[in-house]
């Protein structure tokens, strides 16, 4: 014999009775809840959400708002985005900087900078290029990847390597043309920020993989050829050197960058001299890139395979690096004169005024 412990109605009030049944008359209390009134109807005194002060709405408040988790005043709060007290991000005027890097012009959602994985002693840095625009290249994008690199060399050690890539449809398509405009301040500016990332990539002590996504074009592209290796997916972009299409001479550093990866006099006329928009096809039978995939996520595992192969040879970084620039020596050779040139307009233009 057991004990019935349940409170539920008797088996034959249940199945044998023609009443229903009902927990109506059950021993334990029914949470009953009313509702007398909705907002709109009621007629309690208002409380405003904006200080907490009752006899008017936030719409109408006089006073300084309140934290509604602590109470204190507004004037206590502080701004994420600059670290300055008195109002929100939201409201906040100034450049945005990133929690992450610590850069300036995006915020930590947006940030470029690496991501690392670790592979027992080996490190693998991921730098990718967040969202899903055309990733134009103006002086806030590269100053972000700088960011980035500087990271990387900073945590970098002689069993890492380097991947770059980007979300969306493009790697990136080139200069941000719409932001220089007309300016011809604004263009020497994205140049010499784009050398000065360049160089950067050339010196790391470590090998640098570009996985390319989707279109890398003009200065986007150049941006690829700046790594060791390059991989591409092959179902979706193509590589572009746009210059001649939009009545732009091409920069002498960036021929010279690409007489230093790309080793085929066929290839280097059909890049600089007919705008070919080179498929991850085209591109491999060209010796332009190492190897094509079929989709971006097996572009990116395809090289970290790669860079975990290059992690384990544990090459002195220092020896790395100048043996690169060595190896890159006329691209540098060309952006210092370049480099130089330029400075010696600015003077020129400053002493006359």
């Amino acid at each position: 014999m057991t004990l019935d412990r349940s409170r539920s109605p008797a088996r034959a009030k249940r199945f044998r009775s023609g009443e229903r049944a009902s927990y109506r008359d059950a021993p334990y209390p029914r949470d009953r809840r009313t509702y007398r009134h909705i907002a709109a109807e009621c007629n309690s005194t208002t409380m405003c959400w904006n200080c907490k002060e009752p006899g008017h709405l936030a719409s109408q408040c006089p006073n300084d708002p309140v934290c509604h988790m602590c109470g204190g005043p507004f004037r206590d709060i502080v701004c994420h985005n600059c670290g300055h007290p008195g109002h929100i991000s939201r409201d906040c005027v100034s450049i945005v900087i990133c929690t992450n890097c610590g850069g300036r012009g995006h915020q930590s959602f947006e940030c470029p900078s690496g991501r690392m994985f670790d592979r027992g002693l080996r490190r693998i840095f991921i730098l990718t290029i967040t969202g899903s625009d055309e990733h134009r290249l103006n002086p806030t994008l590269i100053d972000a990847i700088q960011s980035a690199l500087h990271r990387v060399r900073a945590e970098s050690a002689s069993s890492s390597a380097l991947i770059t890539t980007a979300q969306g449809k493009f790697f990136s398509n080139g200069y941000d043309l719409a932001w220089a405009g007309a300016s011809k301040a604004r263009r020497e500016l994205m140049n010499s920020k784009l050398q000065s990332l360049v160089t950067n990539l050339i010196s790391l002590p470590i090998p640098t993989i570009a996985a390319i996504s989707g279109h890398a074009s003009a200065a986007g592209f150049i941006l690829a050829l700046g790594h060791d290796y390059i991989l591409m997916r092959s179902d979706r972009g193509f590589l572009y050197m746009s210059e001649l299409d939009i009545k732009l001479v091409i920069p002498p550093w960036f021929i010279a960058l690409v007489e230093c990866k790309i080793g085929s006099p066929k290839a280097r006329r059909a890049v600089v001299l007919t705008a070919a928009k080179i498929t991850a096809k085209q591109a491999v039978e060209l010796g332009i890139i190492d190897s094509a995939h079929d989709s971006a996520d097996e572009t990116v595992d395809s090289a970290v395979r790669l860079g975990e192969e290059l992690a384990k040879r544990e090459w002195d970084g220092h020896v790395y690096g100048q043996n690169r620039m060595r190896l890159f020596a006329k691209a540098l050779d060309e952006i210092a004169l370049d480099t130089t040139e330029s400075t010696q307009t600015q003077t020129q233009t400053r002493s006359r005024m």
